[in-house]
């Protein structure tokens, strides 16, 4: 971890990342985003785990927390189908905790074939952050005008080499030449 986004985030990911790591159904915890990445700054600690069977019960994560859920059975079908938060998680996640060799053995699998990410995933998300931001404009939070607008910017620029790719004809194609630094 390069940097916390806020004390909280730290103070609940101190408490949380060990119960999920104990938990016999989560098969992995990886960490992925700006608070990983060498930045000047971080808006929010993104993180993904798979399980298998029942989902697990944690605490809820604080605002500027992110935690998406994986069931193990899906995540080869949605990297296939260009999932683009498995596939950056893929590309540049820092592993947490693994069980049973789960997140090793999609590295394996993926880390030099990542396909693109989905057009269509590309363009409901991007539609979905500009909603957001219209919300927050419209009750006058400034302080999450401005992580949103960041968030759409990224969505925007993922939009537009989505509809190069569309336009192209380009659909398969790796984006990434290697997989990069794997170490925890």
């Amino acid at each position: 971890m390069l940097r916390w986004p806020t004390s909280a985030s730290r103070d609940w990911a101190i408490r949380v990342f060990p119960e999920l790591c104990a938990n016999r159904n989560v098969l992995a915890v990886v960490l992925l985003g700006s608070a990983i990445r060498p930045a000047e700054s971080s808006y929010d600690l993104d993180c993904l785990f798979l399980n298998r069977g029942s989902r697990p019960v944690f605490e809820k994560p604080p605002a500027d927390a992110d935690v998406r859920g994986f069931d193990i059975g899906r995540v080869d079908q949605l990297i296939a189908d260009g999932h683009d938060l498995l596939l950056w998680s893929v590309r540049f996640g820092k592993l947490v905790c693994e069980r049973d060799d789960a997140w090793t053995t999609i590295l394996a699998k993926w880390c030099n074939s990542l396909p693109f990410p989905s057009a269509a995933v590309a363009d409901s998300r991007a539609e979905k952050a500009e909603r957001l931001l219209a919300e927050l404009q419209a009750v006058g939070d400034e302080d999450a005008v401005i992580e949103q607008l960041v968030t759409v910017i990224d969505s925007s620029r993922a939009r537009r080499a989505s509809s190069r790719r569309r336009v192209s004809g380009v659909a398969t194609r790796t984006p990434w030449a290697t997989a990069g630094d794997r170490s925890s």
